[in-house]
């Protein structure tokens, strides 16, 4: 077995500024419904939820994966951006990523 083909190398990531990190923090997209990430979201301006689950800011009848959703998405990232609440790192880094799963459900 080779692994020619794999590469890891470091970057310079986006991250939330330490003071809004607790409001950036979202659940991943696929464990909330769209009724459910509406809710959790509202009066949360930074919430990630407006980036990942961008419909959520649209009329409950818009098609999940209609063009004004990517648009939307694509708006409330850059915004993250711009506001300065995304920073990037001033140099490439490894980041460590750990997921833990539950024994029981």
């Amino acid at each position: 077995m080779t692994f020619d083909s794999c590469l890891i190398r470091p970057f310079a990531g986006l991250r939330p500024r330490s003071a809004d990190a607790a409001a950036v923090a979202a659940p991943p997209y696929d464990v909330l419904s769209s009724d459910e990430a509406r809710q959790a979201a509202a009066g949360k301006p930074l919430s990630f939820l407006h980036v990942s689950k961008a419909e959520i800011d649209l009329p409950p009848e818009v098609d999940h994966y209609a063009p004004e959703v990517y648009a939307r998405s694509t708006m409330n990232f850059r915004r993250l951006i711009d506001d300065g609440v995304l920073c990037r790192d001033p140099r490439p880094y490894y980041y460590a990523y750990r997921t833990i799963t539950p024994t029981v459900w």
